[in-house]
Parts: structure tokens; sequence; C-alpha cells
């Protein structure tokens, strides 16, 4: 019988996918802006002449990795202006194409079509890979992703011909820059994954003479144009060195002074994206007082749990079950027991001690840590075991090997990402951070259902029921779809990222400041201590990028500087709070002119306005607290 051509297949799934990621993504239609989205806006529209290869890697040298995201917003909004649900329809376009060009890349490596096809839907499914979206400037990242795929699916085929084709290798070159481009600050990994990708594919082929230079010339053309570019624009490297090894210093820097915990994040990272936290099953109490209670932790809860995890994957995906088991156990055994010196050796620290970052003590949350750095450990094990496997199998199965590379991949982009991340941050579940290592391990949550399916249809008595693994991919993406839907739910209607009501909140404030002077200094104060249950959404729809968007007026910028911004959270110590004795303390006399003064700049009386939050809404109190302050 022949068999339908995999571009047939490429094809029919591109409605599917289009269907379920508009209903996956619909809620995301509602988004306005973010607070970044505004200054990425602000800083784009004082370029002059934007369009110029001069002005751009000007802005480049002020704007860094995030140049390209400034240009996306700037470019979009001469097209839209104001209308939000044309830019979540534009980022719903570019989530579909990082989305259907995982196909060619699924398939290249596995030679599989159903494994390509569950990939794609799984990855179209996956919680972790919608969390770009939450920005209009991030959603650039998916062109990027997109590009990235095809960029690997003509790299995998070139390595996998051993051959130089012209024609593919400029193609090649051409989708990994833009890659680079369209998501300079999450793809840099890339190119090391790259670079590791070219030297195992050498080892795999024995260091022969042709797999070595052929190797060798696919890289030298490939970062050639970086190394030109770099020659003929070196403050470029500068920039790109300065943003990775800025924070990197520091979290090496608190590593070495005993926060070994700091370690944990990118395995955390790794485990957290298989299933959302709310469905991770418990460990049972983490027990941290000495080696002994902690192992007992271990054999209470993640070893029963992880044993049986890979005797079912020995059974359904190895060859050779007992070896697989021994050999998993082997490298994960070491990695649980290291966990508890990672978790304990910040109690060494002096709590009082501190620096210019605060305490050297930092702070560590054992029970939200520990149970996905756990399972990042554990599959990172059965990655290696994988890996042992194929390359002691006499016929080399791609599928095992993708069996490692999946969590080599997106572990790779997880630890090159952490480095130069906030000191403090743990990245799990929906962040934008794992946008991209999901498709590693959408690629292989795809080969275990489909290898699981193999397994039991070569056993006659079963093959009735082989069906059963692939049909467990519903549940699996009903849970996703939940999680996703929680997300969206909780963003649109807890921390007020709906466009309406930041229409709403923004529009009745710039209704009472019309006159608001274009040459003179302005000040703004809001008292939130009346809505303290809503603060997040206040911070949403109005404080986040107040000094960014309150500089639009609709055909142009505000001239004047800034207005500034003081909030009663932070003026009067908390919530709840209402304090103007300290707002009294800056009223002055300048040339007879009652007003205020703040950093050395004196503020007119006619120049201050002042609301106040209640109820999800917004209250003009300025003519109430001038008096109360003494200037009417």
């Amino acid at each position: 019988m022949r068999r339908s051509p995999v571009l047939l297949f490429f094809l029919s799934i591109f409605l599917p996918v289009a269907i379920l990621q508009y209903l996956i993504l619909k809620p995301h239609l509602l988004y306005g802006f973010a607070d970044i989205d505004w200054a990425g806006l602000l800083q784009y529209k004082y370029i002059n002449n934007p369009f110029s290869l001069e002005s751009f890697l000007e802005f480049f040298t002020k704007a860094g990795v995030y140049t390209t995201q400034y240009y996306f917003i700037g470019i979009q909004h001469s097209l839209f202006g104001l209308d939000y649900y044309k830019y979540n329809q534009v980022a719903y376009v570019l989530k579909f194409l990082s989305t259907i060009t995982v196909f060619p890349i699924f398939f290249i490596i596995t030679k599989r079509k159903l494994i390509a096809i569950v990939g794609t839907l799984i990855y179209a499914f996956s919680f972790t890979s919608i969390a770009a979206l939450y920005t209009v400037m991030t959603t650039i990242n998916y062109l990027g992703v997109a590009f990235m795929n095809i960029f690997i699916w003509l790299y995998w085929y070139l390595a996998q011909k051993n051959r130089l084709a012209w024609g593919l290798i400029l193609s090649a070159i051409v989708s990994f820059y833009l890659a680079l481009l369209f998501a300079t600050e999450r793809m840099y990994p890339l190119a090391i994954f790259v670079i590791v990708g070219e030297f195992f594919y050498i080892f795999t082929q024995k260091f022969s003479k042709s797999s070595v230079i052929l190797g060798l010339k696919r890289l030298l053309l490939l970062f050639s144009p970086a190394i030109v570019l770099t020659i003929i624009k070196p403050v470029i490297l500068n920039i790109s060195m300065n943003f990775f090894l800025g924070t990197s210093r520091l979290l090496f820097q608190k590593i070495a002074e005993g926060n070994w915990h700091l370690l944990f994040t990118p395995f955390a990272a790794l485990g957290s994206m298989f299933l959302p936290r709310e469905y991770t099953i418990s460990f049972g109490e983490i027990k941290l007082n000495s080696l002994i209670d902690y192992l007992g932790f271990l054999l209470e809860g993640p070893l029963f749990i992880f044993g049986s995890i890979t005797l079912l994957a020995g059974l359904l995906l190895s060859k050779k079950p007992r070896r697989f088991i021994i050999t998993t156990f082997i490298f994960l055994i070491p990695l649980l027991i290291s966990s508890f010196y990672l978790a304990t050796r910040r109690e060494t620290i002096n709590p009082d001690l501190v620096d210019a970052w605060g305490r050297l003590r930092m702070y560590f949350d054992p029970g939200f840590v520990i149970p996905p750095t756990l399972i990042g450990m554990f599959v990172l094990s059965l990655a290696c075991a994988f890996l042992l496997e194929w390359i002691n199998s006499k016929t080399r199965n791609n599928l095992t090997l993708a069996l490692f590379m999946g969590p080599l991949f997106a572990f790779i982009f997880i630890f090159l990402t952490w480095l130069p991340a906030d000191l403090v941050l743990v990245f799990m579940g929906i962040h934008r951070y794992l946008t991209i290592p999901a498709i590693g391990i959408s690629l292989v949550l795809a080969i275990t259902f489909v290898l699981a399916y193999d397994k039991i249809r070569s056993i006659k008595i079963l093959k009735p029921i082989s069906f059963i693994p692939l049909l467990l991919l519903l549940p699996l993406f009903t849970i996703y779809n939940q999680s996703i839907s929680n997300y969206f739910a909780n963003e649109l209607d807890s921390a007020g990222t709906r466009a309406s009501e930041h229409i709403r909140m923004k529009g009745k404030l710039l209704s009472y400041i019309e006159n608001l002077s274009e040459s003179e200094p302005s000040v703004f104060f809001f008292d939130e201590s009346q809505d303290p249950n809503n603060s997040y959404f206040n911070e949403t729809t109005v404080l986040a990028g107040f000094n960014f968007w309150i500089m639009f007026r609709e055909n142009h910028i505000l001239p004047t500087k800034t207005p500034k911004l003081i909030r009663s959270y932070f003026l009067c110590g908390g919530s709840g709070k209402f304090c103007p004795e300290k707002l009294k303390e800056a009223v002055v006399k300048e040339n007879g002119v009652k007003g205020l003064q703040f950093d050395n700049i004196f503020y007119k009386t006619e120049n201050f306005y002042a609301f106040r939050f209640i109820n999800r809404d917004l209250y003009n109190i300025t003519d109430e607290l001038k008096s109360t302050l003494g200037l009417k």
C-alpha cells in the first residue's frame, strides 16, 4: 500500500490546530496593554527615522536584546492605533505559526507521522507555551520560535545527510538569524544547542573525517555573519555579554556564599512542565531536619512514585528494561541525596548578615520548590538512561535518542535563560521563559504515548486495546486546557488585564485631566487605602506603566517631563493607610506661589491631581485633598 505523503498530513492538521488554538486562546483576545507595552511604545515613538539602519543600531545600544520588541509594538501601533483586539489577533496568528512549525521538526527527528501529529497537538495545548502572550511585546517571541523551528528542521536535515547544499544552508542561516532577531532575549541558547548538537553528531560518527569537516564547515558558515557583525560593530557583543553576565556574576556570588538552593531553579522549571502544579501528586511532608529524615521522606513518597514510573517506562519504552531501570536510579539517587545538601546549606549563613542586595541568607520555600525540582532531576535521569541505551544499542533507534534530546533541548534553554535572569525568580509552569523548552517536552510526551501504543499493539492479545495510550491524551489535554482557562480567568478578572477595564479606568482618569499642562511638570497622587482587595486590578489598569501611558494623547506625545507618580501604598507604608500629613510635608512656597516639592522639582497647585480607588473604580479627590493640604 502506498504511504500518504508527509506533506498531506502536515496540511491536514492546519485547520484542526488553528481551531484548537482559537478555542484555547480566545480569552486572550480580551487583553489590553501591559505596563512594558506602554514603555516600549513610548520608547519607539522617540526614535527618529526608526527604519534607518543607523537609527536601529543606535537604539540597539540603548534597548539591547529588547530592541525588536519595541519595534514590534511600534509598527503595530502605526497600523492599529489602540485597537487592542487587533494586536491580540496578530498574537494568535504568531502562536499558531510557532505551533504548526513543530510538526516538521518532530517528523524529521522521529520519522513518524503519528508522533509529529501528536507532538504538535500537545504543544498546541501546552500550558507552558502560552505565557509569552502576557504582553504584546513578548508575543513576537512566537515569530522567533517559528523561524527557530524552520532552522532546526533544515539544519537537522543537512546534518543527517552529512552534506552541504548551498540553498538549504542559506535558508538555514537566514532562519537562524531571523529567530535571533525576533526573539533575542529568549533565543540565544539556540546557538549553544547547535554547537552541542553538532559535536554530539560528530561523536556518534566516531569522529570520521567527513563528519568533522562538514560539521565544522556548517558551524563556520552559520556563525560567520555574527563574527563579521561583531567585528564591524563590537558594541553589539558588549551589550550581549553585559546582558548575559550582569546577573550571572551575582548569581555565582550568592551560590558561593552558601545559597546553594538557587541551583534548584533550572531543575524545578523542567519538572514543572509536565503537569500543572494543582495536578501534581503530593510527595508528602518534606523533612529537612537531617539526612536520615530526608531519606525517609524520599522513600515514603518520591522514590515510590519515580520507581513506579521507571518500571512502566522500562517495560513500555525500553528494549532492556532491567538495565534501563538500574541505570536510571544510578543517575537519580546521587541527585536526590545532593538535593538535601543544596536545600540546607543556606542554614550555615548568619541570618543577620546583609549586603547591598539584602540578607546574605536568601529566602527559600522548600514546599514550593523541592517537589518540581525532584521531578526535574528524575526526568534528566530518565533522559540519561535513554541516551546510554541508545549508545549501547546495535541498531540505534531515533526514538530512543529523541527521548534524550527532548529534555536536553529543554534544559539547555532553561539553564542558559536562568543564568542572567532575576536572582530570586523561580520560573515554573506558565511562564514566558518556558515557551521554547515546552517544545522539547512536547516531543518527549508524544514519543512516550506513541511507543506505549506500539508496545501494546505488538502483543497480539492486547492489540484490541492498543488505542488506550492515545486515548489518555484526552484527559491530558483537558487538564492542560483547564489550567490555561484558569490562568486567563485570573488574569482577566483578578489581575485586570481585560482591555475594556483598561479603557474604562484610564478613560475616566483622562476625563479629569483634559487641561493637563504640556509645558509644566505635574504630580499625581493615588490613594489606594480604601480598595486593598483590588490592589492587583488597580495596579494593572492604572498604576502599572502610568508614567508611560499618561504621555500619550490622541495625536501626539506630551512634550513635557513625565508626570510624577505618588502612591499611598509606598508613601504611607502599606495597604489600608492614608497619610495626607506626609504629603503636607512637601507643601512649599516658591516665589510667593504655593505648591509641592519632590526631588527638588516644584509643582504648582494647578498641576497637582489626586485620585482614590474604591471598589475597582476611580474617584477624583483633587479638590478635597488640596483643601486638606492648604493648597486652596
